[in-house]
């Protein structure tokens, strides 16, 4: 009975056409039968066969195998053999269905310049499945297998075995000593790669005649440093590439910057910075990494490097490079802006944090040593709260192990109501 079925559907996909129409594969001979899956015209067996109608021509035979075995008592034996076979041709398919999608992609961003091309334009031509598969590999991380961490340029020369030791406060004698004692491939290593300072930074004098910087300053600072690093590394060090969003985020992450905040010691500042990235899932990848930029806004705070009798420190790089990302976000909101005929909050927003973050640079070109003396303090707190979480997390994995699961098992009934 299988057999009879396999030889009349082969019939029918073997029926003869009166047209005279040239081969749709080989477009050589003259078709002689239709396809009756894709209705394509085609003048042999081999022509059937080829590479071009895979799809139709072994799902067909697939089918067929099926019919036949449905048909047939065969031993499980012979019959867990012949689904063997169908999942390899399976895989076969899966694989060259892969190579020609990865072709396809090729040529659809063939005319771009990867390197230079604007991300809404690169996102554009991602087919859906594509543009879902990305941002699934963003979610589970699996994206970090295919591209490199970025390596903050504070933290360049520490993993050398000539470590680039950094004085704990801001002593002037000593700063200049070791700056100058570091190694010199080192040295330079860091140099190449630290973000230029600002030109003709203004005195503060110029910036405010009438009255004295407030106190409290030094602990803005703390609050804008850490808003740029976490920033820096939300970005995996390129938050040019969507200038936007990224100048965004580092104003939710900064009260000082977009709200005018103001703290009045260590403690209240850092706590600050670490409760607004754990509250928001757009901002927090994991406690660890929070915790991270603190360790990054020490390395900023007592970071610096000598270069042609001078020496450079990491704040004002930071400051530098944090003025030239806020005015490459103003700039071009100010563009958009034009064409919609309209001046958006958020233009006037990042403009104010500009000038704010031009006269932090300025209060520290001439006061680093006021905002070194409190890394001592930010060092403490970060123990402190590492302390915390790691306590926290061991109580969690306790408990869980006590439950036998991530939540506590329900509580059971112990006394129940005797219905008469």
């Amino acid at each position: 009975m299988a057999k009879e079925n396999y030889e009349t559907r082969f019939d029918n996909v073997l029926s003869s056409t009166n047209a005279k129409t040239p081969c749709a594969f080989c477009v050589k001979e003259t078709s002689k039968y239709t396809c009756p899956r894709c209705n394509l015209c085609y003048c042999s067996t081999a022509c059937y066969k080829s590479d071009k109608h895979l799809q139709c021509s072994e799902n067909f035979y697939k089918e067929c195998v099926m019919e036949a075995m449905s048909g047939q008592k065969g031993s499980d034996e012979s019959q867990r053999k012949m689904l063997d076979m169908l999942k390899k041709l399976e895989e076969q398919d899966r694989d060259i269905q892969e190579e020609i999608e990865v072709e396809d992609l090729e040529e659809r961003l063939g005319e771009l310049d990867i390197n230079s091309a604007d991300p809404e334009e690169v996102w554009s031509v991602l087919t859906e499945r594509e543009r879902h598969d990305f941002e699934s590999a963003v979610k589970s991380g699996e994206i970090s297998n295919v591209i490199d961490i970025w390596v903050p340029w504070w933290s360049l020369g520490k993993d050398d075995k000539s470590r680039m030791n950094i004085e704990e406060v801001g002593n002037e004698k000593e700063t200049t000593k070791e700056a100058s004692g570091l190694p010199e491939k080192v040295n330079e290593k860091i140099h190449c790669r630290l973000p230029s300072v600002k030109q003709n930074i203004p005195s503060l004098n110029s910036l405010i005649k009438t009255s004295t910087p407030h106190a409290n300053v030094k602990f803005g600072c703390i609050d804008v440093l850490f808003a740029y690093a976490h920033v820096m590394r939300l970005y995996n060090g390129c938050p040019e590439d969507a200038l936007e969003q990224s100048m965004e985020n580092l104003l939710q992450l900064s009260p000082v910057l977009s709200q005018n905040a103001v703290f009045d010691s260590v403690e209240s500042v850092v706590h600050s910075s670490l409760s607004i990235v754990q509250s928001s899932k757009e901002l927090c990848c994991s406690k660890e990494l929070s915790h991270r930029s603190l360790v990054d806004v020490l390395s900023l705070i007592k970071g610096h490097v000598s270069s042609e009798g001078q020496c450079i420190n990491f704040v004002e790089c930071a400051l530098s490079h944090l003025c030239k990302l806020l005015n490459g976000a103003k700039e071009r909101l100010k563009e958009n802006s034009k064409k919609q005929k309209q001046t958006t909050a958020v233009t006037k927003t990042i403009w104010l944090a500009k000038k704010k973050a031009e006269f932090l640079l300025a209060w520290v070109h001439s006061n680093i040593n006021i905002l070194s003396s409190l890394a001592l303090s930010v060092q403490f707190i970060h123990g402190e709260v590492t302390a915390s979480h790691k306590q926290h997390e061991e109580q969690k994995e306790k408990l869980e192990k006590a439950w036998g699961g991530s939540k506590p098992p329900k509580k059971r009934l112990l006394v129940t109501e005797i219905q008469n």
